[in-house]
């Protein structure tokens, strides 16, 4: 790359100072075309991260339903088979 030699401009090498600011317009358009495609990027994992937490909200909030729904059935169960050792208790009298 040019820009990698040493500068040593003279008025006998206008061509070379020439082909140093084109290069440096190729390269400058390089990086703005890199940069727009990391940004691009950094929007589209910015959405896929808010996706993913309203989906992890979401079926914690189903987990946690999921959870009282047990808790009461279990509560329940309990009940029960308190309720059929009374009875059973009642009908051997």
């Amino acid at each position: 790359m040019i820009q990698d030699e040493p500068i040593h401009f003279t008025r006998e090498s206008p061509s070379r100072f020439d082909s140093m600011v084109r290069e440096n317009e190729v390269l400058s358009a390089a990086l703005a075309r890199a940069q727009l495609r990391c940004t691009r990027v950094i929007n589209q994992k910015v959405a896929e991260i808010g996706r993913l937490n309203t989906a992890l909200l979401k079926s914690r909030a189903l987990l946690a339903g999921k959870d009282a729904t047990i808790s009461a059935l279990l509560g329940e169960l309990a009940r029960l088979q308190a309720l059929v050792t009374e009875l059973e208790g009642q009908s051997s009298v």
